[in-house]
């Protein structure tokens, strides 16, 4: 009698059934395959897996074809996988373990967490956690209810559960997944089935608003979420999940103030539930209170230690939460220019997600300003003395080069080839065009590589072309869906045979390609074409003054500020940088002045009110009180 039986349904998952059975191999020992369907190489791919390959006629109901699987599984325990999802094999031999230490015969369950990847592609960033009964023993009394979102159930009362911490990965419902599969068409058209015979509960109140909330239907969504939330449903597991759908649906529609309440009350609830607390930090990080935001994204950070150490889950919807109170640090910190937390928590940040450039380009710009090359060689080295030499010396030759450094470009370009590392083709051009070796770029680029980047691509020849006017680069030029990085004005402006007043220009390409060859120690060509610009040099201005304000340059930063103040040209932004500059170094009285222009520049941007507010003396103070109610209406009945 076999031990494990994986019991799947499936209809034309030729993309994905391969990785899914691969990942149960040395677990399963016996593969029931229901297929409802599949017109593609479903059934081809899976009979090298399994012989027990059954067809079922589709009706609506994924309970019926799921328990159809169940009727065929001889095993002791079975495990439940769809075909766009995997278990790791590192875990079999915890689940095995765990299963041993059970008697199948009695009616019982594992909840297991699976962590679905959302949004675009598979970066973790995109992760929420949900819980299912995945694993039970094959009992003939245990089986699956519900034409949709299907649970399993004990027909003669309370099945009994215990969790398993094993982890499923999910991958359905990435945005490539959902469209190619028309799924949530495919459940929409089930709950329709299900209200006519009048048969829908909280559960599926809350499963029909996710389906309305993922067609981005905000408001049906959100309707449905308030239906599930009944005072019959709060012990039920989905109710957390249902909270957090609410509050974020009650935020995005702009009433934070009822979104802040039912926070309030979720946090009392379940006050060890991160989740909860980073919402709530975020909530005031966008409001502008970032004295409450720091504290809270703190908060959540020791609730998470101190659970991780008696390995106890801190989160209920993304165990991302910690991370993602780092990253509400970090950019306050960077905002405030708190340059020594904010490379505290940079490194944190790294030392949890390295494979993530942007944290790594900030701490560099950061040390580039305060230390000398040697030392922050030394120190990103050894944040990457773990990860796979390959990959480390490739990603910290990639940030060398976006942030345009010769020097460290040149150590890791170096270390890279030492160490026989295959370096993309890209990453070669981008390399002579840091150094300055024409001929070394024009044999990567013509080398014709496949280029899994056309923007950066297109980039890199713009600023090839800047810097040595050679028309044949042109040629190698990429079609872009949105045509981002065409460089025909710039070519025409290079020839001086060009309209710089032109609407059709795109600025941020040309800013790009600036800061490029400014990054590059290329000066007389960025000047040169500044100066092709000349009609557009307000707008070039505030971005290039931005974009040096941000990578701590305040010296090149206040040069293009200070022109365009002269003009009464600065816009917002360069005002509140200003402003944090001056406050950064305790000059309240100037950093006033330029918050309070920054305001009178932009009215309805409500990020710097309370600041202002709080810097002011009480009789200017309830006057900006009031004016910031009139402007933001929503806001009154957050307290100042």
């Amino acid at each position: 009698m076999p031990f494990l039986s994986l019991c799947m349904i499936v209809k034309n998952e030729e993309n994905v059934i391969a990785r899914c059975l691969e990942s149960v191999k040395g677990l399963a020992d016996e593969i029931i395959i229901i297929d409802t369907g599949s017109i593609d190489r479903t059934k081809e791919i899976a009979r090298s897996f399994t012989d027990h390959i059954f067809d079922f006629q589709w009706i609506n109901d994924f309970s019926a074809a799921r328990n159809e699987a169940l009727k065929k599984a001889t095993g002791k325990w079975i495990l439940i996988l769809d075909a766009d999802e995997y278990i790791v094999p590192e875990e079999h031999p915890i689940i095995l373990e765990e299963l041993r230490n059970h008697e199948s015969s009695d009616p019982l369950g594992f909840i297991m967490p699976i962590y679905n990847f959302t949004g675009k592609g598979t970066s973790t960033e995109n992760l929420i956690e949900s819980f299912a009964i995945r694993l039970f023993s094959n009992h003939p009394q245990v089986a699956f209810h519900n034409p949709i979102h299907e649970q399993i159930k004990w027909t003669q009362g309370e099945l009994f559960v215990e969790r398993m911490e094993c982890k499923i990965y999910h991958t359905g419902y990435t945005n490539e997944t959902v469209i190619s599969k028309n799924k949530r068409e495919r459940n929409l058209a089930i709950f329709e089935e299900m209200k006519k015979n009048k048969k829908l509960d909280e559960y599926d109140y809350f499963t029909l608003g996710n389906e309305y909330d993922a067609l981005g239907d905000k408001k049906k969504a959100l309707y449905y979420y308030r239906r599930a939330d009944s005072k019959r449903a709060q012990s039920r597991s989905f109710i957390l999940h249902c909270k957090y759908k609410i509050i974020t649906l009650l935020a995005q529609s702009g009433n934070i103030k009822e979104a802040l309440d039912i926070l309030e009350d979720s946090i009392h609830r379940w006050p060890n539930c991160v989740d909860f607390i980073y919402l709530k930090g975020s909530y005031y990080h966008y409001l502008g209170y970032y004295n409450h935001a720091v504290a809270l994204y703190k908060q959540g950070l020791d609730i998470a230690q101190k659970l991780s150490e008696l390995k106890q889950n801190y989160w209920v919807i993304s165990p991302n939460c910690s991370i993602l109170c780092y990253t509400g640090l970090k950019e306050i910190y960077l905002r405030t220019l708190d340059h020594s937390n904010a490379v505290k928590i940079l490194i944190k940040l790294i030392e949890l997600r390295n494979n993530e450039l942007i944290h790594l380009q900030q701490l560099i710009n950061i040390l580039l300003i305060t230390d000398e090359l040697p030392s922050i060689y030394g120190l990103i080295k050894k944040l990457y003395a773990n990860e796979n030499p390959s990959k480390g010396s490739i990603r910290l030759l990639q940030a060398s080069l976006l942030i345009g450094n010769p020097q460290l470009s040149n150590l890791f370009y170096e270390e890279c080839i030492a160490k026989g590392v295959i370096i993309p083709s890209n990453y070669h051009m981008h390399y002579a065009l840091v150094s300055n070796q024409k001929e070394a770029f024009v044999e990567y680029l013509s080398k014709g590589d496949q280029i899994s980047d056309p923007g950066y691509h297109n980039r890199l020849i713009g600023v090839a072309y800047c810097l040595w006017e050679d028309e044949s680069f042109l040629n190698h030029l990429i079609e872009t869906e949105d045509n981002q990085y065409d460089i025909k004005d710039l070519y025409l402006l290079i020839k001086n045979t060009g309209d710089s007043s032109s609407n059709s220009i795109n600025i941020d390409f040309i800013v790009q390609i600036l800061i490029d060859l400014f990054k590059s120690g290329y000066y007389e060509e960025y000047d040169k074409l500044i100066k092709n610009f000349s009609s557009h040099y307000n707008t070039l201005a505030n971005q290039l003054g931005n974009y040096f304000f941000y990578c701590h340059q305040f010296q090149l930063a206040f040069d293009y500020y200070s022109a365009l103040l002269q003009q009464n040209q600065l816009e917002f932004l360069g005002y509140m940088n200003i402003g944090f500059y001056y406050l950064s170094i305790s000059n309240d009285i100037e950093a006033m002045q330029y918050f309070s222009e920054a305001i009178d520049n932009s009215p309805y941007n409500h990020e710097l009110y309370p600041l202002v507010i709080s810097m002011q003396n009480p009789k200017v103070k309830a006057e900006m009180i009031e004016q910031y109610y009139r402007r933001f209406p929503q806001f009154r009945n957050i307290k100042i």
